[in-house]
This record gives C-alpha cells, sequence and structure tokens, in this order.
C-alpha cells in the first residue's frame, strides 16, 4: 500500500511540475500603412487581365438600344419606375408566372432605381449602373387585406414604381374583386426591404431565377426606340 501511494504523490507532482512550466507568451503588434506607393505593379498581372478587362469594356459599351428623352425617377411616379414596373409586369405574363384573369399588380421600390438612362443610345452599362444589384423578380399570393397595408405605404413613401393598378389618394383602383391578390416584385423587397413588410407572409411565392437586370436588357434589345411615359398612375391629394 505504500510504495501505491508513493507512486501516486509522484504521478500528481509531476503533473504539478508540468502545468509549472507552461511559459507565457506575449503579442505584439503594430500598425502597418499599405498604399499605393508601396505596391509595385506586376506587367506579368496586368497582362493576364488586360484582354478579360478589353471584352468586359467593349460590352459595357455595347449599343442595345435608344432613348428618345430622359428617363428619371421621381416621385409619385416618374418615367424611370413606371418603364420598369411596366416591363417587369409585362415580363411575368409573357413567361406564364401570372394569369392575366388574376389582376397581378407590379411594386418595385424607388430606392433601387440608381441612374437614370440618359436620351440617346443606350448601353449594357447603362442598365448596369440602373441596376447593379443582382436583384430578381418573384411572383407573390397575398391575401386582399394587404391592400391596405399597401395602400398606407405608398402614401407615406410618396410614391414607388408600379404597374396593372392605379392609386387616387387612398384608394387603389382596378385591383379586382380577388380573395387573393398577386405581386410581381424583386426578390429584396418579398423579404421586406425598404420596410415592406406587407410582403414577408405570403399565401405563396415564386422565386424566378432570372436576374431583374437582365430582363431590362432584353427588353431594350427587343424594343430598340424607348419612349418616357408619365401617365398619372399615382396621385395625391395637393396639400394646401
Amino acid at each position: 500500500m505504500k510504495s501505491i501511494g508513493y507512486g501516486i504523490f509522484i504521478i500528481i507532482g509531476a503533473g504539478l511540475w508540468a502545468c509549472s512550466s507552461v511559459s507565457k507568451r506575449y503579442v505584439h503588434r503594430s500598425e502597418i500603412v499599405v498604399s499605393n506607393n508601396h505596391v509595385q505593379p506586376s506587367k506579368e498581372v496586368e497582362a493576364f487581365v488586360a484582354p478579360y478587362g478589353d471584352s468586359l469594356e467593349l460590352e459595357m459599351n455595347r449599343v442595345i438600344g435608344f432613348a428618345t428623352a430622359n428617363f428619371e425617377r421621381a416621385r409619385p411616379e416618374g418615367a424611370l419606375g413606371n418603364l420598369l414596373a411596366d416591363l417587369s409586369l409585362q415580363y411575368a405574363l409573357d413567361h406564364e408566372l401570372v394569369d392575366e384573369s388574376e389582376h397581378p399588380l407590379c411594386i418595385l421600390n424607388h430606392g433601387g432605381l440608381r441612374s437614370p438612362i440618359s436620351a440617346g443610345p443606350i448601353t449594357i452599362g447603362d442598365i448596369y449602373k440602373l441596376m447593379p444589384f443582382d436583384n430578381t423578380l418573384v411572383v407573390l399570393k397575398l391575401n386582399r387585406s394587404v391592400l391596405e397595408e399597401i395602400s398606407a405605404y405608398l402614401k407615406e413613401s410618396g410614391g414607388e414604381p408600379i404597374a396593372g393598378f392605379e392609386v387616387a389618394n387612398s384608394q387603389l383602383i382596378g385591383i379586382g374583386a380577388q380573395e387573393v391578390v398577386t405581386v410581381v416584385t424583386s426578390n429584396y423587397l418579398a423579404l421586406g426591404g425598404d420596410n415592406m413588410d406587407f410582403f414577408k407572409h405570403p399565401i405563396s411565392k415564386i422565386d424566378h431565377p432570372k436576374l431583374l437586370r437582365d430582363i431590362i436588357i432584353e427588353y431594350v434589345e427587343a424594343t430598340d426606340t424607348i419612349v418616357p411615359l408619365v401617365n398619372g398612375r399615382i396621385r395625391f391629394e395637393t396639400q394646401e
């Protein structure tokens, strides 16, 4: 028994010695300022990348259509917002994502239009400036009760790009009498972006993989010449 106890004592002692022998480590840090003055260009890398840059520049400068006048965003409505809402809704109809008998609507967001389309030739680069985000189209089925929230939102925001219906003060016109409302929008807004929380709990949802930017490019190419349209689809009372 004594020898066993003595052995245990040695083992415990060795463990304590091992723990006590752990050395302390210190971390030193310093700030290194990196600037272009410290970076030397690599001729090999530049030569490798150059063909891709040239091809990209050629594609971005490719003319796909013509605008008869400026397309700008505005509130309560503008030619740019009307264009995108109209072509998005028409795309959904043409590709049978929605049915005309459903009286589908389209609602996009004013803030998502990042650059105007100027009068004259339209390039691929112009569309990338307009829509730099990889947003896609989404079709939502919503309970009719959501219309009150949509009406209140449009009045509060001062107007958003819409198609398929009109707004007169607080009244939504052209909606139809169906209990389920079909809305074409972007994947960003479908998740409640720009505080459009009324989209977050749909009855059903269809995610379409095609980028909205590509839909715009195809539309402009197919149409060739686009004409601004502001037709009074959103009208609010004039405040004295």
